[in-house]
This record gives C-alpha cells, sequence and structure tokens, in this order.
C-alpha cells in the first residue's frame, strides 16, 4: 500500500507518525539515523498529547498545544539545541500532512524556532594560567622512561657538539648530565628536535609517544627559550650545586631577552 494514502485513511498521530517516517526513507532516502531521531521526537509528542490531554488524531492538534509542550520540555531542561530538532520535527511532520489534506490547517507553521545563544569562551589570565600549570600532577615514570630513552641517545648522560648560538663556532664536549634539571633540559632539546625534524609533528602526539600530557610536554619545551648560556649550565650542573626550581626557569623563559633571563635567575 501508498505509504502516503495510510495517512488519509488512518488519523491517529501515531499512524501518521509512522507513514511520515516511511515517506522519509522512501520517497526522501534520509539517513536511519535522522529517522530514528525525527521518530522519536514525534513520539514522544504523541504521547504527551494522548496522556495529558487526550489528543490522539493530528486534526487536534493546535498551535497553543505544541507550545504548551514546548514550554514543558524547556522546563523538565532540554537545552535550547534539543527543544530546536523538536520543532524542525513537528514542523516538517504537519506540513507532511497539511500537504496530503489529513490537517486542514498546519499548526506548526507558526512555530519559531529557538534561537541558541552563541557566548565567548571564559579565558584566564596569565596568573591563572600559570597556577593552573603548577598544580598539574604528572607521572614522573614516564617522564624518566624518557630521560632513559634520551640516555640511549648520549642526550642524558653524554652531551656532544652542543653548539650555542653565541659562541664563534660549534663547541664539542663529552660531560656527563646528572642533575634532574639537567635531564630535564635534555629532553626539552630531544622533544624541540623531534619536532623541528619533522618526527613527530605536533605536541598531542609528541605527548602520545611520551605517555605524558600535552600540558607537560608544553612546560618542558619552554626551558628551550631560555639563553644557550643558560641551558649549558643546566646540562652540566653537578648534583650538589645549588639547583633551580622547574617554575622559576619556566618564568626567566618568559623574558625575551637574555641579559633579563640571566638577572632573574641571579
Amino acid at each position: 500500500m501508498d505509504p502516503l494514502a495510510i495517512v488519509h485513511s488512518v488519523p491517529l498521530v501515531e499512524d501518521a507518525i509512522e507513514a511520515f517516517i516511511r515517506f522519509l526513507a522512501v520517497e526522501r532516502g534520509l539517513s536511519s539515523n535522522y529517522q530514528l531521531s525525527t521518530q522519536r521526537s514525534l513520539s514522544d509528542f504523541a504521547d504527551w498529547c494522548r496522556i495529558r490531554k487526550d489528543v490522539v488524531r493530528p486534526s487536534e492538534v493546535t498551535l497553543p498545544l505544541l507550545t504548551e509542550y514546548l514550554a514543558e520540555r524547556k522546563r523538565s531542561g532540554l537545552s535550547a539545541a534539543s527543544i530546536k530538532l523538536i520543532v524542525v520535527a513537528l514542523k516538517i511532520f504537519f506540513r507532511f500532512l497539511t500537504g496530503r489534506g489529513s490537517v486542514r490547517r498546519d499548526p506548526a507553521e507558526g512555530l519559531s524556532l529557538p534561537r541558541i545563544e552563541r557566548c565567548l569562551p571564559e579565558t584566564l589570565n596569565e596568573l591563572q594560567v600559570e597556577k593552573l600549570i603548577e598544580s598539574i600532577k604528572y607521572d614522573h615514570r614516564s617522564e624518566r622512561a624518557w630521560l632513559q630513552l634520551a640516555s640511549q641517545e648520549q642526550l642524558e648522560v653524554r652531551v656532544r657538539k652542543v653548539s650555542f648560538e653565541h659562541r664563534q663556532g660549534p663547541t664539542t664536549r663529552e660531560r656527563t648530565v646528572s642533575s634532574r634539571i639537567g635531564r630535564i633540559m635534555a629532553l626539552a632539546i630531544k622533544f624541540g628536535e623531534l619536532l623541528r625534524t619533522g618526527e613527530v609533528r605536533s605536541l598531542p602526539e609528541l605527548a602520545r609517544r611520551a605517555g605524558i600530557s600535552t600540558v607537560r610536554v608544553s612546560q618542558i619545551l619552554k626551558l628551550r627559550n631560555l639563553a644557550p648560556a643558560i641551558q649549558e649550565r643546566l646540562l652540566f650542573m653537578a648534583p650538589d650545586q645549588a639547583q633551580y626550581s622547574e617554575v622559576k626557569l619556566r618564568r626567566a623563559a618568559r623574558e625575551t631577552e637574555w641579559a633579563r633571563q640571566s638577572a632573574y635567575l641571579s
């Protein structure tokens, strides 16, 4: 039987919905997900009409009835985006019935789509960002695993051919990196190399490979902004020397002038 003819012969809301969904599938070829979403929205409306208002026929539905239903859904906590989907389903459903003569007048014609407000996201100031970063707890075991990898490539225990821009030519050294902050500095150099050579294309990818968070990777990479002389000092700092805190080093790295970085750390 022609699905369009069912709407004319059976005036119940549930049967009209069933015929309408078949129309969406056969005549319009819409996806099954869209059909299910539309059917769910219309069936919920039909149940509400039957239980709350004793309305079972499409011809009995009015604009005030539709407005009351939508207002009740809104009071129940439904979001504007979800209500908008319901309004769209009701409008195309009753437009379908009106075009086939099942209802004389489209009760949903006067419905307006709810406006979804778009708000700018709230942003953190510099102090809040710093507190957030400092409060993050990370897995030291993952970092140690990467430091061991750096060791295999002679970045942790051996730093060879370390060139710094402020020197006339490359300086070749072979010295032990023994302090924790020195190992983190070596790790920052390793991370920078992976990104520079394209072996790793993004911070999230680097974080996944390292087994640490993207925020932690960003923290470590900030040490690359330190002056070359400071980086060299960190790499070869002895364990018994007074250690800089990593937080203080990241703050120093914000300075664009190397002289001011040195002054801050002195």
